[in-house]
């Protein structure tokens, strides 16, 4: 906690600040909060104070500051003004936390999401989760382009994606999910074709799993689909010339 006079004079310092930010009580009291502001955050600082002197509370704001050790670290700060008797303002006080590690996984995990999508996108490998209590599903930007269908924010009702599907392969083609769980099985892995909004004919493989919920009956499914219809057609050519050998044997 950090209290200061409305022209940014440090008054108060406490234990959880020096260890925070390397500076002692006695080293911080009486110097301008700019003390621990990276030149360039000041103007921020400026119109943080000026919202605050205006009646606005500012909370869990994200920033940064500087240490003792000219260390820069995260923080999450909330700042509120005091007011005497009178209802004047008379002081700041900030409330500040170390967000540091927090950042630094919120970046990593973001840097993950990133390299993921782009493997995906490189493979050209569609996923998606599907909620059943909610009927809908998520996908990515492949699983839309798969099927020919521009990208789009939001969910999709969870039979969507069957209107694509071939009309000779929708017949007995999935289980389900209820009666796959019935027989002991998680795991979804088919191979079907489908139509795209163009037109075009393609295979697509699907491996998924179903996550039961603690009654045994669908929850959620996740998954993925690629493209396998060049494969479709080596193995086919494969098929064709060996019965082709066949017969001239």
């Amino acid at each position: 906690m950090i209290r200061k006079s409305v022209d940014g004079i440090i008054t108060q310092w406490n234990p959880a600040a020096e260890k925070i930010y390397g500076f002692s009580a006695a080293e911080a009291m009486g110097q301008h909060i700019k003390l621990i502001i990276p030149p360039e955050r000041m103007e921020e600082n400026h119109e943080l104070v000026r919202r605050v002197m205006s009646g606005e509370q500012i909370k869990a704001w994200e920033t940064v500051r500087i240490t003792k050790y000219g260390r820069i670290i995260d923080i999450a700060l909330s700042l509120a003004a005091i007011r005497d008797e009178r209802g004047e303002i008379t002081a700041l006080v900030t409330i500040e936390r170390d967000i540091s590690e927090r950042v630094i996984n919120r970046r990593y995990l973001n840097r993950i999401r990133q390299e993921l999508q782009m493997a995906t996108e490189a493979a050209r490998i569609g996923t998606w989760f599907a909620d059943f209590s909610q009927g809908t599903a998520q996908w990515n930007d492949e699983l839309y382009r798969l099927l020919g269908l521009d990208p789009r924010p939001g969910s999709e009702d969870i039979e969507f994606f069957f209107n694509f599907i071939h009309p000779d392969d929708r017949h007995g083609r999935f289980q389900s999910a209820k009666t796959l769980i019935g027989k002991g099985g998680v795991e979804l892995m088919d191979e079907f074709r489908i139509i795209r909004k163009d037109g075009q004919v393609r295979w697509l493989a699907v491996r998924g799993r179903i996550m039961p919920n603690a009654f045994g009956e669908p929850f959620q499914m996740a998954g993925v689909n690629f493209d396998i219809t060049e494969l479709k057609q080596v193995r086919e050519a494969e098929q064709l010339a060996q019965m082709q050998l066949a017969a001239v044997g």
